[in-house]
């Protein structure tokens, strides 16, 4: 694969994650994503305001818990 192609391959695929986040912030209530160990990678704008936070970045790296009340997705993490 050349340089140009693998440019190209790059720049397509993070247009489309990029796609894929503005889809899945239009579609839902309130959106989180957590890793193997529950801690919180992405959370947006909505879900973040219905557990009281302005800013949703203040999230990120959180376990689950800290921001999500009785949450289960650390269960569901594992």
């Amino acid at each position: 694969m050349n340089d140009n192609n693998l440019n190209d391959h790059q720049g397509i695929q993070r247009l489309a994650i990029r796609s894929l986040f503005e889809i899945i912030e239009q579609s839902s209530e309130g959106t989180v994503i957590v890793d193997k160990d529950a801690r919180i990678v992405w959370i947006n704008e909505r879900y973040a305001r219905r557990f009281g936070l302005q800013d949703p970045t203040l999230a990120i790296g959180q376990p689950c818990e800290n921001v999500i009340p009785g949450s289960l997705l650390r269960q569901v993490a594992n």
